[in-house]
């Protein structure tokens, strides 16, 4: 049997004996853990503090009847092994004022039988205090006055201390369950390390060879062939994928140094704290994994690539795509890969979601101003099924799919939340409208399309907020 008491909680029960002792001295005193056995039917104390004694000479056995706190005990020799006081957890609450308590006179003698110390018990000085919390016996206190009786003041006061000490052995048992409840985390977040390292490794051999095929590509067609935008997308989402593989690794990196710091610092291998981290490093972001670097953008050349991707799309899906890119004279401000993201992101759930033959629309053109900033704005915008009212709330929240969730489409609730974290890192903002129909968000070509069609759902569009490089 075994018991788990940690040093600090050793250390508290040891000072509180101590006290004892000054304020009612001369006294003997020892503290009992409950620790349940392996077998349901042998429970037991286990002494974790003594005074003065050391704990050795202290442990004996006694009845594990349910009434042994309730009868004085008959003169035995203490055993010379650890033997804790056998006594069921679930043993009545015993009262400390009571004047059957069973306690024990001193002095300490020596059993000619066995040469262990044995001790003259008389009911007037020996306390056995039940450490109760709540409705559970945690564990016991035994105090024996070597000179005089317990008065009923003495007792009340020895109660409040053992009320004390049993709540110091809830929470450091709370603490043990937490500290191993942590360990088991750290030892799966080690386990999912080894296991991302591998699937990043096996990931980049076929990438690499969907980027040197791209390029075989390339070489083959002449830029007149139609069919050259598509290598050249090939190539280029085969490089996009290579940097967020980068960014992916790194971030595993990362985790793996953190928690061997955290390792060595609570197995002792470091007892200096680490040094603080520099503030002016920004930290990593949830949506790409890399520091985020804002920079003038112009809005044509930065949709130029998608374009060509969700026209290859939108054509395999059989929906019907417009895209408007209106000339911008000012740049915007913002990191390309994390704004090119948001709005991959949203064409692609357009898509998704939208049914075949419905429309799906990129615009640019638009403007506002807020105080001092201005911003320009991409619209993306289709005519599919349109979002509930229930889920407009939550839908930027992690993980949150709304009805979408009892659809057949598959998806993780992640692409509008990383667009949001992303915005927000770069100083805009996402808007959300639906229904669409007949609003200013769907443009004159697309409502007299749907009129003749009469095929037009409620639809939905989102519009990119990205502030002007001239307003930052």
């Amino acid at each position: 049997m075994s018991v788990n008491a940690s040093p600090e909680l050793r250390t508290l029960c040891q000072s509180q004996l101590r006290l004892l002792n000054q304020a009612f001295g001369p006294i003997s005193a020892v503290i009992y853990l409950a620790e349940a056995s392996t077998q349901p039917e042998e429970p037991g104390f286990i002494p974790i503090a003594s005074y003065p004694d050391a704990l050795d000479v202290w442990p004996f056995e006694w009845q594990t009847e349910a009434d042994a706190l309730l009868r004085p005990l008959p003169p035995s020799p203490l055993p010379a092994t650890g033997a804790a006081p056998a006594m069921s957890a679930n043993a009545p609450q015993a009262n400390a004022s009571q004047t059957d308590t069973p306690q024990v006179d001193s002095p300490t003698t020596v059993a000619p039988e066995t040469g262990q110390p044995e001790i003259d018990r008389q009911p007037e000085q020996q306390l056995v205090m039940p450490l109760m919390y709540t409705d559970v016996m945690v564990g016991l206190m035994v105090v024996i006055r070597h000179e005089h009786q317990w008065h009923e003041e003495e007792r009340s006061h020895l109660q409040q201390v053992a009320d004390g000490v049993a709540a110091g052995c809830v929470l450091d048992r709370r603490n043990h369950w937490m500290e191993q409840r942590l360990q088991d985390k750290r030892a799966l977040q080690s386990r999912q390390s080894e296991v991302f390292h591998n699937l990043l490794h096996q990931f980049r051999n076929p990438l690499t060879a969907l980027g040197t095929f791209g390029k075989l590509l390339q070489r083959r067609l002449t830029s007149e062939d139609p069919n050259s935008p598509i290598a050249d997308s090939i190539v280029r989402e085969s490089q996009r994928l290579k940097a967020l593989v980068a960014d992916f690794d790194e971030t595993v990196d990362l985790g793996d140094i953190e928690l061997q710091h955290d390792l060595s610092n609570r197995q002792g291998l470091n007892d200096r704290a680490l040094p603080p981290q520099d503030a002016s490093a920004p930290a990593l972001l949830p949506g790409l994994g890399h520091t985020l670097t804002p920079m003038p953008l112009s809005l044509p050349k930065l949709l130029e690539p998608l374009i060509t991707v969700i026209q290859t799309v939108a054509q395999e899906k059989q929906i019907q795509l417009w895209v408007d890119i209106a000339p911008a004279s000012t740049d915007v401000m913002a990191d390309e890969q994390a704004l090119q993201e948001v709005v991959s992101n949203l064409l692609d759930n357009a898509i998704k979601y939208a049914p075949s033959g419905a429309w799906v629309w990129l615009q640019t053109g638009f403007h506002r101003t807020e105080g001092p900033c201005s911003y320009q704005g991409i619209l993306v915008g289709d005519t599919g099924p349109g979002i509930p009212a229930a889920d407009r709330d939550q839908l930027f929240q992690r993980y949150y799919r709304g009805a979408q969730a009892e659809g057949p489409i598959t998806g993780t609730g992640l692409g509008l939340a990383i667009a949001h974290e992303l915005m927000t890192q770069m100083q805009g903002g996402i808007e959300m409208f639906s229904p669409i129909r007949d609003t200013p968000w769907t443009p004159a070509r697309i409502k007299q399309s749907e009129r003749q069609q009469c095929t037009a759902g409620p639809g939905t569009a989102f519009i990119v907020w990205i502030p002007e490089s001239r307003s930052v």
